[in-house]
């Protein structure tokens, strides 16, 4: 019998061939194709790395830059209570001479004096928007008169635009935002 084996499993029958295994060799490719593929391995994995990095440097640019400008989107919507506050105690809008700072410290109009319940923010931290800059304030009419009221932010430029370009707007009118 062809490849028979004694009872103890370890050796051939006497006179039984072996049975040859096959071979599961790969054939071999020559010498410049295997380094020729390793090499293209190598730099597509670096160019996946590098792609992957580069993408993660401009999302987090993109989102600081996203975080500063909800900032300061937040600070002027921010600004619209205060001010309510502020028309409720002394009957008028802010003049656009006042600006915001009548919102943190006392005006020195007569008429007011009595009136003024503030301040109606917590510090000048609050009239400034994300950069550092202050926020700008105008009222419709000169006298605060008027319902409505415009507030901006420079944006990151830091150009004053009046609204333009890359300046933040809130705009206000009859106590809507």
């Amino acid at each position: 019998m062809i490849g028979a084996v004694d009872r103890a499993g370890l050796k051939p029958s006497a006179g039984s061939p072996v049975p040859k295994m096959r071979s599961h060799k790969r054939p071999q490719l020559p010498m410049f194709q295997r380094s020729t593929l390793l090499m293209m391995t190598a730099l597509s994995l670096l160019a996946v790395l590098l792609f992957q990095r580069a993408e993660a440097i401009l999302r987090a640019q993109h989102g600081a830059i996203d975080a500063d400008t909800q900032r300061s989107r937040n600070c002027l919507a921010g600004m619209v209570t205060p001010i309510k506050l502020f028309r409720l105690d002394c009957g008028r809008l802010p003049t656009n001479d006042e600006g915001l700072r009548v919102l943190l410290t006392r005006p020195h109009a007569p008429d007011l004096r009595e009136r003024w319940a503030g301040p109606y923010v917590r510090d000048i931290s609050m009239l400034r928007d994300a950069w550092g800059r202050e926020i700008h304030y105008a009222s419709n009419g000169h006298d605060g008169k008027e319902n409505g009221y415009r507030l901006w932010s420079n944006g990151r430029n830091r150009v004053n635009e009046s609204g333009g370009g890359d300046d933040l707007l809130k705009v206000v009118t009859h106590d809507r935002e």
